[in-house]
Order: C-alpha cells, then sequence, then structure tokens
C-alpha cells in the first residue's frame, strides 16, 4: 500500500507538471511532503528533495535553480542510498539541464552511463525523463560536432518516443528531431 501511495502522487504530480499547472503540483507536492514525513522514510525525503527540482525546471525553466537543487541532491545522497531508479533518472535531468546550461561536454558525460537503465525502467514517466537525457546527450554531441553519435542516439530516441502522447516536453524531443535529424 506504501508503494501504491507513493507512486499515486508521483503520477499525480507529473501530470500537473506536463500541464504546466504550478498551483496543483505544488499541492501534490505538498502530499508528497506530508507522506515522507508521516512515514519517516529517510530514502523518501531524500528523493523528495529531487521531485522540488520539477517546477522551477519544467514550469518555470529556471535552469540554474534547478541546477543548485540537483546538486544538493547529489550531497544529500554521497552514500548512494536513494534507489536506482531515481539516481538514473537525476542523471538523465542533470544532462537536461547541463545542455540548456550550455555545458555541453558535461552533459554528455553526464549520460554516459545509463542506457542499462532502459531494461528496468518501465514506467511512462521514467521513460519520458530518460529518453529526455538521451536527447540531450544527442543535441550535446550535435553541438560538440559529433553528428553520427548525436543521430545514433536521436534515431533511437525518435523510435521509442513514437507512440507518446504530446505533453509538455514533446517539444523539445520535436526540437531535436528536426535539428539532428532533420539535416546540417
Amino acid at each position: 500500500m506504501y508503494y501504491l501511495i507513493d507512486a499515486f502522487y508521483r503520477f499525480l504530480f507529473m501530470q500537473e507538471i506536463i500541464e504546466y499547472n504550478e498551483p496543483q503540483a505544488r499541492r501534490y507536492l505538498k502530499k508528497l511532503t506530508l507522506f515522507f514525513q508521516m512515514t519517516d522514510d529517510e530514502q523518501a525525503e531524500k528523493a523528495l528533495l529531487f521531485w522540488q527540482l520539477f517546477i522551477p525546471l519544467f514550469i518555470h525553466r529556471d535552469f540554474e535553480t534547478s541546477y543548485t537543487i540537483l546538486e544538493q541532491c547529489k550531497k544529500q545522497d554521497e552514500a548512494g542510498e536513494v534507489k536506482q531508479v531515481v539516481t538514473n533518472v537525476a542523471s538523465a535531468i542533470e544532462a537536461y539541464i547541463l545542455f540548456h546550461l550550455e555545458r555541453y561536454e558535461e552533459s554528455a558525460a553526464a549520460y554516459e552511463e545509463i542506457i542499462e537503465s532502459f531494461y528496468f525502467n518501465k514506467h511512462p514517466i521514467d521513460l519520458s525523463l530518460i529518453f529526455l537525457g538521451l536527447t540531450a546527450r544527442a543535441r550535446s554531441y550535435w553541438q560538440l560536432g559529433k553528428k553520427e553519435a548525436a543521430k545514433r542516439d536521436m534515431l533511437y530516441v525518435q523510435n521509442e518516443i513514437k507512440d507518446f502522447p504530446d505533453y509538455s516536453y514533446s517539444v523539445f524531443f520535436k526540437e531535436s528531431i528536426a535539428v539532428i535529424l532533420g539535416g546540417d
């Protein structure tokens, strides 16, 4: 029951993020906060800090603030206690943020080891975020002149997301497909 409630609130939170509905996103983030406080789960509290970066990142597109929060998450979890799924999604988000901060080499490097996560991350939200990171890596490769690597990643993403619904970060996917697969 515990994991179902956690997953349900995270799903509702992400739905509101996708819809750019900040008041409702904050409402579900508060519910997650209260839920984690009630359970007194230290690992969940660490994950909660990670979820807090989604409002500045996806609604306000404030990449500096988002990166600061992400760095706090990494410091808070130096022992590597947060579940691997969150760690993989955090690496994808880091690649996305670094791309937007025009730190292309760091963006590509942040996402280097995450490909294995496709085998055990099956949740659509997690997959969407992981593909966001892979797209950021492709865009970073493109900026660095690594055109073949960029095309490889973008073709993979294009194939994997073809049946995904249209949502807020679909714009980044579409722009990236046009930039990388649309020609030099």
